[in-house]
């Protein structure tokens, strides 16, 4: 089981488990932010891509389960 702080020494921000247990943070990247979904100890499930870091920060916020689809995202990793 992942904690805090092991999510933080993998290079994300702000983790955070949402109520069904699973893990999301943030992660900067080159030319946008994504909110990183299912973060295990090697990988992740998906992301969703921000161009703004506000705008992710406020997607991470909302989210309750593995299955939400935050709004305002510009691209969602790998496509469904």
């Amino acid at each position: 089981m992942l904690t805090t702080e092991q999510i933080i020494k993998m290079g994300y921000e702000k983790p955070r488990q949402l109520p069904d247990g699973t893990w999301c943070a943030l992660y900067r990247m080159i030319y946008t932010v994504g909110v990183i979904v299912d973060i295990t100890e090697i990988f992740y499930g998906h992301r969703f891509c921000y161009k703004h870091y506000e705008n992710a920060e406020q997607a991470l916020l909302s989210m309750s389960h593995i299955d939400d689809d935050p709004i305002g995202y510009i691209k969602r990793k790998p496509e469904l």
